[in-house]
């Protein structure tokens, strides 16, 4: 799975994930989870919802304590639920890898803590779109929702590289 690095005389450890690489896979989740969350509300089901107002209340609790990687951790489930219901084999493989991925870089909720409120609000219309089954209108929302977080998570990327060219 090209996560482990091995080196001479040194052993091996967590390969870190380059800066193209991190924006290689912001894009395709930016293009496929709209997908995925128009299929998974063409799925709904009374358990799903359910599931996601469960993982939606343990996000508040995180927000509430500031606790940003745990708060990570739970988004990534909340998506996960998403992309589980979306019962694509494939989508679900290519894009549970890239959640799972993500868990080896920094989260946008460090790097902007203020987008936590936004991304609360946006999660709680999502359910309620999957709900009501309105799969055009959630792939739409979740288009903003990604082409915003990643958007800021590109800005920081791009001063990232400028710094290390210098």
């Amino acid at each position: 799975e090209d996560l482990i690095e091995m080196s001479p005389h040194k052993g091996s450890r967590v390969k870190k994930l380059s800066v193209k690489e991190m924006q290689d896979m912001l894009e395709i989740r930016k293009n496929l989870e709209p997908l995925a969350a128009r299929l998974a509300a063409e799925n709904s089901t009374p358990e799903l919802i359910a599931a996601l107002e469960g993982v939606l209340q343990k996000k508040k609790k995180m927000a509430e304590e500031k606790n940003y990687s745990e708060y990570s951790n739970v988004n990534r489930e909340f998506h996960q639920l998403i992309v589980e219901a979306s019962d694509n084999t494939y989508l679900k493989k290519i894009l549970s890898e890239l959640l799972s991925n993500e868990r080896r870089t920094k989260t946008i909720f460090d790097l902007f803590p203020d987008i936590v409120t936004v991304s609360l609000k946006e999660h709680r219309q999502m359910i309620r779109l999957i709900e009501a089954k309105k799969g055009q209108e959630i792939a739409e929302l979740m288009l903003m929702h990604k082409s915003r977080s990643y958007g800021k998570l590109q800005d920081y990327f791009s001063k990232l590289s400028d710094e290390a060219k210098e």
